[in-house]
């Protein structure tokens, strides 16, 4: 009976585990990009509202000419 493990199996160990770490890490990066990518859509949408909003205040508040002057 064998007692230990020999350096091959070792080897192999490693291998797959140096591969499922990279594997996990891959995913955690992509999960971060992705995450960075909403949040700027995110903010780009609400800016957007935003000036939405600020026009059609000025064109209810002041009507069109404003509109025209402030654009």
């Amino acid at each position: 009976m064998r007692k230990g493990m020999s350096l091959t199996e070792v080897v192999i160990a490693m291998a797959l585990v140096a591969l499922s770490v990279g594997g996990i890490m891959a995913v955690l990066v992509q999960s971060v990009g992705l995450r960075q990518s909403v949040d700027n859509a995110y903010a780009a949408v609400g800016l957007a509202k935003n000036r939405i909003e600020r026009i059609r205040e000025l064109r209810r508040d002041k009507g069109y000419a404003a509109l025209a002057e402030a654009v």
